[in-house]
Protein backbone atom coordinates (compact mmCIF):
# COMPACT_ATOMS: atom_id res chain seq x y z
CA UNK A 1 0.00 0.00 0.00
CA UNK A 2 1.29 3.44 -1.10
CA UNK A 3 1.88 5.83 1.81
CA UNK A 4 1.96 9.43 1.89
CA UNK A 5 3.75 11.84 4.06
CA UNK A 6 1.98 14.92 4.81
CA UNK A 7 4.04 18.18 5.56
CA UNK A 8 2.31 20.45 7.86
CA UNK A 9 4.15 23.44 8.99
CA UNK A 10 2.96 25.52 12.08
CA UNK A 11 3.54 28.66 13.35
CA UNK A 12 1.73 30.20 16.50
CA UNK A 13 -1.17 28.60 14.78
CA UNK A 14 -2.38 26.33 17.22
CA UNK A 15 -6.22 26.36 16.67
CA UNK A 16 -5.76 26.37 12.75
CA UNK A 17 -3.41 23.31 12.94
CA UNK A 18 -5.28 21.18 15.31
CA UNK A 19 -8.62 21.95 12.69
CA UNK A 20 -6.66 20.82 9.52
CA UNK A 21 -5.40 17.58 11.58
CA UNK A 22 -8.72 16.77 12.70
CA UNK A 23 -9.90 16.76 9.09
CA UNK A 24 -7.37 14.51 8.38
CA UNK A 25 -8.18 12.21 10.92
CA UNK A 26 -11.59 11.92 9.56
CA UNK A 27 -10.73 10.90 5.56
CA UNK A 28 -11.85 7.48 4.83
CA UNK A 29 -8.53 6.03 3.67
CA UNK A 30 -9.01 2.64 1.52
CA UNK A 31 -6.45 2.34 -1.01
CA UNK A 32 -3.53 4.16 0.66
CA UNK A 33 -1.89 5.24 3.77
CA UNK A 34 -0.65 8.48 5.31
CA UNK A 35 1.28 10.10 7.83
CA UNK A 36 1.98 13.46 8.83
CA UNK A 37 5.14 15.24 9.26
CA UNK A 38 4.07 18.59 11.59
CA UNK A 39 6.71 21.24 11.70
CA UNK A 40 6.55 23.51 14.22
CA UNK A 41 8.82 26.72 13.14
CA UNK A 42 9.97 27.75 16.57
CA UNK A 43 6.48 28.84 17.60
CA UNK A 44 6.47 31.84 19.91
CA UNK A 45 3.33 31.40 21.42
CA UNK A 46 4.09 27.78 23.09
CA UNK A 47 1.86 25.81 20.58
CA UNK A 48 4.94 23.89 19.18
CA UNK A 49 5.52 22.09 22.45
CA UNK A 50 1.41 22.18 22.90
CA UNK A 51 1.19 20.24 19.52
CA UNK A 52 4.08 18.22 20.47
CA UNK A 53 2.06 16.97 23.62
CA UNK A 54 -0.73 16.70 22.10
CA UNK A 55 0.02 13.95 19.02
CA UNK A 56 2.94 12.40 21.22
CA UNK A 57 1.43 9.21 21.11
CA UNK A 58 -0.04 9.03 18.12
CA UNK A 59 1.34 6.98 15.47
CA UNK A 60 0.08 9.07 12.83
CA UNK A 61 1.56 12.28 13.59
CA UNK A 62 5.31 13.02 14.18
CA UNK A 63 6.03 16.84 15.34
CA UNK A 64 9.69 18.47 15.03
CA UNK A 65 9.89 21.50 17.06
CA UNK A 66 12.68 23.31 15.07
CA UNK A 67 15.07 25.71 16.64
CA UNK A 68 14.21 28.92 14.41
CA UNK A 69 11.65 30.09 12.07
CA UNK A 70 12.99 29.13 8.83
CA UNK A 71 10.42 30.39 6.50
CA UNK A 72 7.91 28.58 4.47
CA UNK A 73 9.90 27.04 2.57
CA UNK A 74 12.51 25.86 5.53
CA UNK A 75 9.72 24.29 7.58
CA UNK A 76 8.65 22.37 4.51
CA UNK A 77 12.13 21.21 3.51
CA UNK A 78 12.68 20.36 6.85
CA UNK A 79 9.65 18.14 6.80
CA UNK A 80 10.31 16.70 3.77
CA UNK A 81 14.11 15.81 4.96
CA UNK A 82 12.47 13.48 7.29
CA UNK A 83 9.81 11.89 6.04
CA UNK A 84 12.85 10.65 3.06
CA UNK A 85 14.61 9.74 5.89
CA UNK A 86 11.06 7.69 7.08
CA UNK A 87 11.24 6.43 3.09
CA UNK A 88 8.59 8.52 1.71
CA UNK A 89 8.16 8.25 -2.05
CA UNK A 90 5.30 10.55 -2.29
CA UNK A 91 5.27 13.92 -0.57
CA UNK A 92 1.99 16.41 0.29
CA UNK A 93 2.68 19.78 1.49
CA UNK A 94 0.08 20.95 2.68
CA UNK A 95 -1.03 24.58 4.50
CA UNK A 96 -2.31 24.28 8.07
CA UNK A 97 -5.16 26.66 7.38
CA UNK A 98 -7.16 24.26 5.38
CA UNK A 99 -9.30 21.37 6.28
CA UNK A 100 -9.67 18.61 3.50
CA UNK A 101 -12.58 16.41 2.31
CA UNK A 102 -13.13 12.68 3.43
CA UNK A 103 -12.53 11.35 -0.07
CA UNK A 104 -9.05 13.39 -0.34
CA UNK A 105 -6.65 11.33 0.01
CA UNK A 106 -8.35 8.31 -2.74
CA UNK A 107 -9.10 10.57 -5.13
CA UNK A 108 -5.71 12.64 -5.02
CA UNK A 109 -3.20 9.30 -5.07
CA UNK A 110 -5.66 7.74 -7.96
CA UNK A 111 -5.22 10.83 -9.78
CA UNK A 112 -1.30 11.17 -9.48
CA UNK A 113 -0.80 7.52 -10.36
CA UNK A 114 -2.71 7.53 -13.24
CA UNK A 115 -0.73 11.16 -14.47
CA UNK A 116 2.44 9.73 -13.04
CA UNK A 117 2.31 6.47 -15.30
CA UNK A 118 2.26 4.30 -12.03
CA UNK A 119 5.11 6.85 -10.24
CA UNK A 120 7.48 6.18 -13.63
CA UNK A 121 8.19 9.93 -13.98
CA UNK A 122 8.51 12.63 -12.22
CA UNK A 123 4.97 14.68 -11.56
CA UNK A 124 3.56 17.57 -9.09
CA UNK A 125 -0.42 17.71 -9.19
CA UNK A 126 -2.37 20.03 -7.54
CA UNK A 127 -5.75 19.97 -6.55
CA UNK A 128 -8.82 22.73 -6.76
CA UNK A 129 -8.53 25.04 -3.36
CA UNK A 130 -11.53 26.65 -2.41
CA UNK A 131 -11.96 29.25 0.20
CA UNK A 132 -13.13 27.53 3.41
CA UNK A 133 -15.37 30.84 4.26
CA UNK A 134 -17.70 30.27 1.03
CA UNK A 135 -16.83 26.54 -0.23
CA UNK A 136 -18.07 27.14 -3.96
CA UNK A 137 -15.69 29.75 -4.86
CA UNK A 138 -12.14 28.83 -5.97
CA UNK A 139 -8.69 30.43 -4.36
CA UNK A 140 -6.68 28.48 -6.81
CA UNK A 141 -7.69 26.51 -9.77
CA UNK A 142 -5.76 25.16 -13.08
CA UNK A 143 -3.07 27.89 -11.98
CA UNK A 144 -0.67 29.75 -14.25
CA UNK A 145 1.98 31.77 -14.62
CA UNK A 146 1.09 35.21 -16.56
CA UNK A 147 4.38 35.86 -18.04
CA UNK A 148 3.80 39.83 -19.04
CA UNK A 149 2.61 40.82 -15.72
CA UNK A 150 4.95 38.24 -13.72
CA UNK A 151 2.01 37.04 -11.18
CA UNK A 152 -0.14 33.84 -11.02
CA UNK A 153 -3.51 33.21 -11.77
CA UNK A 154 -6.90 31.22 -12.12
CA UNK A 155 -8.11 29.23 -15.31
CA UNK A 156 -11.72 28.07 -15.63
CA UNK A 157 -10.69 24.69 -13.48
CA UNK A 158 -13.44 22.63 -14.27
CA UNK A 159 -11.34 19.92 -16.66
CA UNK A 160 -7.91 18.00 -15.57
CA UNK A 161 -5.09 19.55 -17.04
CA UNK A 162 -1.24 20.57 -17.55
CA UNK A 163 -0.61 23.74 -16.13
CA UNK A 164 2.98 25.29 -15.57
CA UNK A 165 1.70 26.24 -11.98
CA UNK A 166 1.05 24.19 -8.55
CA UNK A 167 0.35 26.65 -5.03
CA UNK A 168 2.38 25.98 -2.19
CA UNK A 169 -0.76 25.41 -0.34
CA UNK A 170 -1.61 21.90 -1.66
CA UNK A 171 0.68 19.97 -3.63
CA UNK A 172 2.12 16.25 -4.76
CA UNK A 173 4.79 15.42 -5.74
CA UNK A 174 7.39 12.14 -5.93
CA UNK A 175 10.79 11.69 -4.88
CA UNK A 176 11.45 12.34 -8.57
CA UNK A 177 10.95 15.78 -8.66
CA UNK A 178 13.15 16.25 -5.53
CA UNK A 179 15.92 14.03 -6.84
CA UNK A 180 15.74 15.46 -10.20
CA UNK A 181 15.37 19.82 -9.20
CA UNK A 182 15.93 19.58 -5.21
CA UNK A 183 14.15 21.32 -2.65
CA UNK A 184 12.67 24.16 -1.99
CA UNK A 185 14.65 27.56 -1.76
CA UNK A 186 14.69 29.60 1.53
CA UNK A 187 15.85 32.48 0.31
CA UNK A 188 12.16 33.71 0.06
CA UNK A 189 11.82 32.94 3.43
CA UNK A 190 7.81 33.13 2.49
CA UNK A 191 5.80 33.97 -0.41
CA UNK A 192 6.82 33.34 -4.14
CA UNK A 193 8.47 30.27 -3.37
CA UNK A 194 5.82 27.93 -5.20
CA UNK A 195 6.13 30.18 -8.00
CA UNK A 196 9.88 29.72 -8.13
CA UNK A 197 9.64 25.68 -7.54
CA UNK A 198 7.05 25.51 -10.29
CA UNK A 199 9.59 27.70 -13.03
CA UNK A 200 12.27 25.21 -12.34
CA UNK A 201 10.17 22.51 -12.61
CA UNK A 202 8.68 23.22 -15.67
CA UNK A 203 12.33 24.26 -16.65
CA UNK A 204 13.71 20.61 -16.12
CA UNK A 205 10.38 19.18 -18.31
CA UNK A 206 8.91 18.11 -14.81
CA UNK A 207 4.71 17.91 -15.45
CA UNK A 208 2.52 20.15 -13.71
CA UNK A 209 -0.98 19.15 -13.26
CA UNK A 210 -3.94 20.46 -12.16
CA UNK A 211 -7.09 17.77 -10.87
CA UNK A 212 -10.53 19.78 -10.04
CA UNK A 213 -11.55 16.29 -8.36
CA UNK A 214 -9.58 16.63 -5.48
CA UNK A 215 -10.86 20.10 -3.18
CA UNK A 216 -9.67 21.25 -0.01
CA UNK A 217 -10.51 24.48 1.99
CA UNK A 218 -8.48 27.33 2.63
CA UNK A 219 -9.05 30.09 5.58
CA UNK A 220 -6.97 32.33 3.58
CA UNK A 221 -4.44 34.57 5.50
CA UNK A 222 -4.80 33.14 8.74
CA UNK A 223 -1.15 32.14 9.17
CA UNK A 224 0.22 35.56 7.81
CA UNK A 225 -2.13 37.98 9.01
CA UNK A 226 -4.03 38.28 5.88
CA UNK A 227 -2.74 39.21 2.21
CA UNK A 228 -3.05 42.86 2.84
CA UNK A 229 -0.83 42.76 6.54
CA UNK A 230 2.55 44.61 6.26
CA UNK A 231 4.38 41.19 6.13
CA UNK A 232 2.23 39.98 3.42
CA UNK A 233 2.87 42.90 1.10
CA UNK A 234 6.89 43.01 2.34
CA UNK A 235 7.58 39.45 1.09
CA UNK A 236 5.25 39.28 -1.96
CA UNK A 237 6.89 42.46 -3.31
CA UNK A 238 10.48 42.03 -2.55
CA UNK A 239 10.51 38.20 -3.74
CA UNK A 240 8.56 39.07 -6.97
CA UNK A 241 11.66 41.28 -7.78
CA UNK A 242 13.90 38.15 -7.48
CA UNK A 243 11.74 36.41 -9.39
CA UNK A 244 11.98 39.13 -12.28
CA UNK A 245 15.57 39.08 -11.99
CA UNK A 246 16.26 35.32 -12.32
CA UNK A 247 13.67 34.45 -14.47
CA UNK A 248 12.84 35.46 -18.12
CA UNK A 249 10.07 37.70 -18.09
CA UNK A 250 9.34 40.24 -20.63
CA UNK A 251 10.14 43.95 -20.69
CA UNK A 252 6.14 44.43 -20.23
CA UNK A 253 5.56 42.44 -17.28
CA UNK A 254 8.84 44.62 -15.94
CA UNK A 255 6.96 48.02 -16.55
CA UNK A 256 4.09 46.40 -15.09
CA UNK A 257 5.59 45.18 -12.10
CA UNK A 258 7.04 48.94 -11.26
CA UNK A 259 4.33 50.89 -12.07
CA UNK A 260 1.71 48.98 -10.15
CA UNK A 261 3.88 49.69 -7.18
CA UNK A 262 4.33 52.72 -7.56
CA UNK A 263 1.05 53.50 -8.30
CA UNK A 264 0.13 51.26 -4.45
CA UNK A 265 3.03 53.10 -2.83
CA UNK A 266 1.49 56.63 -3.74
CA UNK A 267 -2.02 55.30 -2.98
CA UNK A 268 -1.15 54.36 0.34
CA UNK A 269 -0.58 57.90 1.33
CA UNK A 270 -4.49 58.47 0.96
CA UNK A 271 -5.86 54.98 1.71
CA UNK A 272 -3.81 54.40 4.69
CA UNK A 273 -3.22 51.00 3.58
CA UNK A 274 0.30 49.25 4.56
CA UNK A 275 1.75 49.55 0.88
CA UNK A 276 3.97 52.31 2.03
CA UNK A 277 6.08 49.24 3.10
CA UNK A 278 6.73 48.77 -0.85
CA UNK A 279 9.30 51.33 -0.98
CA UNK A 280 11.40 48.94 1.83
CA UNK A 281 10.82 46.18 -0.32
CA UNK A 282 12.39 47.77 -3.14
CA UNK A 283 14.95 49.14 -0.96
CA UNK A 284 15.80 45.50 0.41
CA UNK A 285 16.36 43.82 -3.35
CA UNK A 286 18.86 46.50 -4.37
CA UNK A 287 20.70 45.60 -1.65
CA UNK A 288 20.47 41.71 -2.38
CA UNK A 289 18.65 41.11 1.18
CA UNK A 290 16.75 37.74 1.33
CA UNK A 291 15.78 35.19 3.68
CA UNK A 292 13.73 36.86 7.07
CA UNK A 293 12.72 40.30 7.70
CA UNK A 294 12.48 41.86 11.51
CA UNK A 295 9.79 44.25 11.59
Amino acid sequence: MEKVFIILINYNGMKVTTECIDSLKKMDVTRYDYHVVLVDNASTDGSGIELLKAYENDDKISVICSKENTGFAGGNNAGIKYAYELGADFVCMLNNDTEVKEDFLNTYMDCFLSDSKNNTIPLMLAPKINFFWNKDESWYAEGFIDKNKAIVGNGEGLTHKKVDFASGCCVLFNKKVTDKIGLMAEDYFMYCEDMDYSLRATKAGIDIYYTPDTVIYHKVGKTSGGEKSKVSIYYNNRNRLYLLKDYDFSLRAKLYTHITRFARYVSSFVNGSEDRIIKEAYRDFKKGIKGKKEF
